[in-house]
């Protein structure tokens, strides 16, 4: 093996040009990538926090929006036992049929309508919502109030239902209709 070595080095002064040649190549390649590595090191760490970024302000809006989806759910009421379910089914049956056995009756599809007993009243002022859970108002539009509290207990935002959603509104900016 050693000699197959040594008869290949001596072949020829062109062989050995080359070689040279390669082996120069070779450094002078090796000696600008550790030169470049870096750079393209923290450029890929800008990239990766720049996605990490992105992938966070949208997930976030993803859940801001979806989160304003089950606001409407929230509202409505809880039930703690069986026989609350059977008696509610009774009610809401009734409800129904008698609904139905009228002549040109319309069923009410808004479940806040027909479940929770609402206020109406009136908005003073323009307000443009911040977020998704809340609703923006145009004045003097009529606004129906489902709780007078946020979900921590702030009695300064309500929760209401216009014909543009539901959502949280000051209570600064109503006023009640009679």
């Amino acid at each position: 093996m050693k000699e197959e070595y040594a008869a290949k080095s001596r072949r020829s002064p062109t062989d050995q040009r080359e070689l040279k040649e390669t082996k120069k190549n070779f450094d002078a390649l090796s000696g600008q990538l550790k030169l470049e590595l870096p750079r393209f090191n923290s450029l890929a760490k800008n990239l990766f926090r720049d996605c990490v970024c992105e992938f966070t302000r949208h997930f976030k809006i993803y859940c801001e929006e979806s989160y304003s989806f089950t606001l409407p759910i929230q509202g409505l009421p809880v039930i703690f036992d069986c026989s609350d379910v059977v008696s509610q089914f009774e009610r809401r049956h009734s409800l129904v049929a008698g609904i139905l056995t009228k002549p040109n009756g319309s069923l009410n599809t808004n479940p806040f309508k027909s479940t929770m007993p609402t206020q109406v009243f009136k908005s003073r002022y323009d307000f443009l919502s911040r977020n998704a859970q809340e609703l923006s108002l145009k004045a003097n539009q009529i606004v129906y109030i489902l709780e007078k509290h946020d979900k921590l207990g702030n009695r300064d935002w309500w929760y209401a239902q216009t014909s543009d959603g539901y959502g949280y509104v000051p209570a600064n900016y109503l006023t009640p209709q009679n």
